[in-house]
């Protein structure tokens, strides 16, 4: 989410109003009115209009949007509306940066329309697209506009045109340096990288909406269900509590011995026969019958039965 954020909220994006007039205007804290010839124009740019025009891979002179409006739309001579036909005809511009921002003012007067889009990005690649698809080379120059002749003088004897040194191949660096044009492409990729992170942001965020949307319905689910106790298992009676519950039942010293129990005593008949918790399991017995345990039989005998001489036989056995 935050590596979407950063991409929507990209620097270029944020500054693409101020780079775009800075590529229009030169200057993005000045009115279109209030422009200078160093505003709109290059340091190449001089009194001579065809000057201001002419673009070489060390010398870019129509640096702004506006620069190349007046190279390519100012009145000449005799041609005075190549792009507006005003009630009132245009002024010639013939003498480049001295009189260019009269010249500017009055185009810029009839450009008052503002694109309303919702994808600007892809109004400005398709505007940039159709400027450089009409360039035409003539032997080792690339043109913009209205070329008669090698220079572009605003004027109908050599052109309302732009002119960019190139080779006999049309190389585009002159074209590609303007810095107008990579302003532009600058917000055009600034936009396109927000609307990109913008988009990701929407997705993630679906995403996790749907996520939360199925763990409320699991835990809505989870209250409906009835609630189950685990099962447990009865505890099995240990087999000293059953002998100690056997050996309570006798009441003499003897017989508690005879049933390998533990006689609590002062003499043979006063104390108290408890289970002896040292024989462990061997101390068994039905509990609740009142009767000596089977278990516990089944011990005695087996003891009996291992004594092999009538001398061994005793502890409550018979020979």
């Amino acid at each position: 989410m935050a590596s979407a954020k950063r991409e929507e909220q990209n620097e270029d994006a944020k500054q693409a109003q101020r780079l775009l007039k800075q590529a229009a205007y030169g200057d993005a804290n000045k009115a279109r009115s209030a422009l200078t010839a160093a505003d709109i124009f290059g340091s190449g740019c001089d009194t001579t209009t065809s000057n201001c025009c002419d673009n070489t891979a060390s010398k870019q002179t129509t640096t702004t949007v506006a620069a190349v409006q007046l190279c390519v739309c100012a009145a000449g001579s005799a041609v005075t509306d190549v792009c507006l036909n005003p009630n009132v005809a245009l002024s010639q511009w013939n003498n480049g940066k001295t009189g260019a921002p009269a010249a500017w003012q009055a185009i810029a007067a009839h450009c008052s329309g503002k694109a309303v889009v919702n994808e600007p990005e892809q109004l400005l690649e398709q505007t940039v697209t159709e400027i450089l698809s009409s360039l035409h080379l003539n032997g080792n120059a690339l043109y913009l506009g209205a070329y008669v002749t090698t220079s572009c003088g605003a004027d109908q004897t050599s052109g309302f045109c732009v002119k960019y040194g190139s080779d006999n191949s049309g190389n585009m660096a002159t074209v590609e340096g303007q810095p107008w044009l990579q302003k532009i492409r600058q917000v055009i990729a600034g936009l396109r990288k927000s609307r990109q992170g913008s988009e990701k942001a929407k997705q993630i965020k679906a995403r996790l909406a749907k996520l939360v949307d199925e763990i409320k319905t699991e835990v809505s689910l989870a209250k409906t269900l009835p609630d189950q106790q685990p099962e447990t298992a009865a505890l099995p009676v240990t087999a000293v509590a059953a002998a100690g519950e056997s050996c309570s039942t006798h009441n003499t010293n003897k017989t508690c011995t005879e049933k390998g129990c533990k006689w609590k005593g002062t003499d043979e008949t006063t104390g108290t026969c408890e289970a002896d918790e040292t024989k462990g399991t061997t101390q068994t017995s039905a509990v609740g019958t009142g009767k000596e345990g089977t278990a516990g039989t089944n011990s005695e005998a087996k003891k009996c039965s291992e004594k092999t001489k009538q001398e061994e036989c005793k502890d409550g056995c018979k020979w």
